[in-house]
């Protein structure tokens, strides 16, 4: 099975991951490189995809949650989503602009209360349903 980099574009088979201080590096080397693709610039394979996990009452500014703070788990849902990071943010290179998953545009969270705010609505639960997460919309599933 061929993989593509979206940093580099390199064609290659497989990547070794290592978690170095709560980032992920890849690195490929020149023997699991697709037939036919050129060298490989071992500085253009390293690609720094986010934390692991990142503490979303943090990211949203809320001082004092009603719920569980949720530490979302952003290794675990890169692996699902092949790393392709348009997925859920507004560019390839990820970062804090998330995208409303009904229109793809700018995702605007206003106020964080209850559970029929914007975080829910037009984010997770979303992606949640498509997917079908089991209690995907169940607030113990997130809110640990």
């Amino acid at each position: 099975m061929k993989n593509l980099c979206i940093i580099c574009g390199i064609l290659f088979f497989s990547a070794s991951v290592v978690l170095v201080s709560g980032l992920f590096e890849y690195s490929i080397s020149q023997d699991n490189v697709a037939p036919g693709v050129a060298e490989v610039d071992p500085g253009a394979a390293e690609v720094d995809l986010g934390p692991a996990e990142i503490d979303l009452s943090k990211i949203f500014e809320i001082p004092k949650p009603t719920q569980k703070s949720v530490i979302f788990p952003h290794a675990f849902h890169q692996q699902n989503m092949e790393e392709d990071c348009e997925i859920c943010h507004m560019t390839a290179e990820g970062g804090e602009a998330l995208k409303d998953q009904r229109t793809g545009k700018l995702l605007t969270p206003g106020k964080l209360v209850g559970v029929g705010h914007a975080v829910h609505q037009k984010f997770c639960w979303v992606c949640h349903r498509k997917m079908k997460v089991p209690k995907g919309t169940t607030c113990t599933t997130c809110h640990k």
